[in-house]
């Protein structure tokens, strides 16, 4: 259980790190130009307002809770990965769109906010695929060493 908790809480301030990062980013080139139109860039080119921060700390929350559930077996059992990133892309895909919308994030209202949500549209699933590709490998490679260390076990162990 420690271990699921200390990788949950790695994955959410991992994310949160590139959020931030990205954000820092858009508000320092683009910040004067957007400020007032979204609350990303409410204080202008000077940074981040900490309630987006909090937003996107929750978006960040569920999103990697989501993965864990449908990315690990420890809650549904006996699904493709396949299947399982594709549920856990749209569910993911469905929190990020819903806090775009909720939060303003991406006013919809302003002339050229759809070229950035069709961005987002893009960009989104390719992220969330190769995070859960990386996870996939990461469970399989530790799944192999299980196996190996099983085996070694039982060939040591044999009469």
């Amino acid at each position: 259980m420690k271990k699921y908790l200390s990788d949950y809480i790695r994955n959410v301030l991992r994310n949160l790190g590139l959020f931030t990062l990205a954000m820092s980013v858009f508000v320092s080139l683009c910040g004067e130009k957007v400020m007032g139109i979204t609350p990303l860039a409410a204080l202008g080119s000077k940074g981040i307002p900490v309630r987006v921060l909090f937003q996107a700390l929750l978006v960040n929350l569920i999103g990697v809770a989501l993965a864990r559930l449908f990315l690990s077996e420890a809650v549904i059992k006996d699904m493709k990965p396949s299947l399982r990133i594709i549920l856990a892309t749209g569910c993911a895909f469905l929190t990020v769109f819903a806090a775009i919308i909720g939060f303003g994030w991406i006013p919809l209202h302003e002339e050229g906010s759809i070229p950035g949500l069709c961005v987002f549209a893009v960009c989104f699933p390719c992220i969330f695929i190769y995070s859960a590709h990386r996870f996939i490998r990461r469970e399989q490679a530790e799944n192999q060493q299980l196996a190996d260390a099983l085996s070694k076990y039982k060939a040591e162990h044999t009469i």
